[in-house]
């Protein structure tokens, strides 16, 4: 496995990047890179078995050719390291990173001591140093580091790392709290695009149907917009989503055999430890626009937690020059989950 120095990566999906230039359109692809990698299921127990899948995106468009290799990062953290993750995974050192395979896709287990390393349970020792527990983020979650380096002929390798949601209940509350906690809590699920639509300069709406390659004229300038699910803010029998009101025995068509999760905005439990109450809150969702030409207006949207809307809006102007380009559109919800869709286009006069 390549080992690259610690000074050339900062993480943040995590990107790899030097200095950043504040002068450089960030929704442009100049050079292959990943976009986002997505996890399934969105939410794991330590030694579940997960999916892991990559959004490749390429300066010359369509489908990316690239070798990624993919590890879990499961070296602790020093007590002094302010980062995301240890720099021992980072640079690839013997011992810190858990092989899980090559490609675009790739399936292994979530480790056993994932809560304990980077999550609110007694972490090992690591040199003889013990790591402090982990505090939640703000929604209450703990996050694996997934390491996947990518290697493309006109880049050479870099490496990114994504944070995977993983399940390690509550530490610090009592038996009742816990078992509150264990019977109301919904893990996460990924979002998904429902619809994506261009708006065109005299108003009129088309839907991009998945795999369709619609026609902008040179210089059109349209408003794109990206929907998602609409999810349960209350408690519904019958809506065929199990909020964390309800349970198998109350509404067993929405949470039995197996819960059904949202692939919007959804509720979920939070429970605060200083106070010891219980609260449902909503998920911000996030967009990243992405395209392999200038020409969108903003290069991240959203909405946040106290808004309902299932829609996010961005203007795009097409090239002034015929021929195809690509766009990568990924929403992300707050727990970590991600969904995205790439669409190719074709500017003709």
């Amino acid at each position: 496995m390549r080992a690259i120095p610690w000074s050339s990566l900062i993480s943040l999906l995590f990107v790899v990047a030097c200095v950043p230039d504040f002068e450089v359109d960030e929704s442009v692809v100049r050079a292959p890179r990943i976009l986002a990698v997505q996890a399934s299921p969105a939410e794991s127990r330590p030694g579940d078995v997960v999916s892991y899948r990559a959004l490749v995106a390429d300066p010359s468009g369509g489908a990316a050719e690239a070798e990624i290799d993919w590890s879990f990062c499961v070296a602790v953290k020093p007590l002094e390291e302010l980062g995301p993750v240890s720099p021992a995974c980072v640079r690839g050192d013997e011992g810190a990173l858990a092989f899980l395979g090559v490609g675009d896709e790739v399936t292994g287990a979530i480790p056993f001591e994932a809560c304990s390393v980077f999550g609110p349970e007694p972490s090992p020792t690591s040199d003889g140093q013990g790591g402090r527990p982990v505090d939640p983020d703000v929604t209450g979650g703990y996050r694996q580091p997934v390491r996947a380096g990518l290697f493309t002929e006109t880049s050479g390798y870099q490496v990114s790392f994504f944070e995977h949601r993983i399940y390690c209940g509550l530490v610090g509350a009592n038996q009742a709290e816990s078992l509150e906690f264990r019977r109301r809590y919904r893990r996460n699920t990924n979002p998904s695009i429902d619809e994506l639509v261009i708006v065109r300069a005299d108003g009129s709406e088309e839907i991009v149907e998945p795999g369709a390659i619609p026609r902008l004229s040179p210089g059109e300038a349209i408003e794109l917009v990206v929907r998602w699910p609409d999810c349960p803010t209350e408690a519904v029998c019958g809506d065929g989503f199990c909020h964390p009101d309800e349970s198998a025995d109350t509404c067993p068509d929405d949470c039995a055999p197996q819960q059904r999760g949202c692939a919007g905005a959804e509720t979920y439990l939070l429970f605060s430890l200083e106070g010891r109450v219980f609260s449902l809150n909503r998920e911000a969702i996030r967009v990243s626009w992405n395209a392999n030409v200038e020409g969108f207006e903003e290069p991240r949207t959203g909405v946040e937690s106290d808004d309902l809307s299932s829609e996010s809006r961005n203007r795009f102007v097409a090239p002034s020059f015929e021929g195809r380009f690509t766009t990568w559109i990924v929403v992300r919800d707050d727990r970590g989950g991600v969904g995205y869709r790439a669409v190719d286009w074709d500017v003709v006069p």
